[in-house]
């Protein structure tokens, strides 16, 4: 079967963890993806695996691991469904270093199969996911960007979305500068843009850009 690893992370005890998917077949087609969550030691070696799949999705894959202060691992991933397999939604998955579950939550958003969703730990503990929805306007189906940041017991804090409502942009990675405050980059078609131009945002911890 087919493997993707997206992301890698030190688990603070000589090893990494290693998050991505992994595909299932079922007489030559693809049916499924699930979530594949590895842990490696400093030589690579393979200490334990883990696969997750919600009960009903076709589709998830974790595109990103993140580790915050209060020692919490968690993992961000989209999701669809079998009944809307064209939507797909962003997760937090919250892990101990051995990838057992504690928690997951799925956030509401209309994203595609294209799209990804990626998160960091803050300062404070909480987490800030960074992706993209589309929307229906005059011109069709467009996408915008948004970052959410929940609590770490998985509460919404706050969600703004980036961008334009005529144009396509897409939020692709954030981090927490070291003044709490957050960038994210993307890609975008507004501001001028000439097709496909990098979307740098700077926000304050709220998400607010001046």
């Amino acid at each position: 079967n087919h493997e993707w690893a997206y992301d890698v992370i030190s688990n603070n005890s000589s090893g990494f963890i290693i998050v991505g998917a992994r595909d299932y077949y079922d007489w030559g087609v693809s049916e499924k993806r699930n979530i594949l969550v590895l842990g490696v030691d400093n030589y690579g070696e393979l200490l334990w695996e883990k696969e997750i799949n919600e009960s009903g999705a076709v589709d998830e894959i974790a595109h990103s691991i993140s580790y915050t202060n209060n020692g919490n691992y968690f993992i961000c991933s989209k999701v669809n469904s079998l009944s809307k397999p064209g939507v797909y939604q962003p997760k937090i998955i919250k892990i101990d270093n051995r990838g057992n579950i504690d928690w997951q939550r799925t956030f509401a958003s209309n994203g595609r199969k294209y799209h990804e969703y990626k998160a960091t730990g803050t300062a404070s503990g909480d987490i800030v996911i960074v992706g993209s929805s589309s929307h229906q306007s005059a011109g069709g189906y467009k996408d915008d960007a948004f970052m959410i940041r929940v609590s770490e017991k998985g509460n919404i804090i706050w969600t703004n979305s980036y961008g334009s409502a005529d144009h396509d942009d897409w939020g692709w990675s954030v981090f927490e500068t070291p003044n709490t405050n957050l960038v994210f980059v993307g890609s975008t078609k507004s501001f001028g843009a000439s097709l496909f131009d990098i979307f740098l945002m700077g926000t304050n911890a709220d998400g607010i850009s001046n």
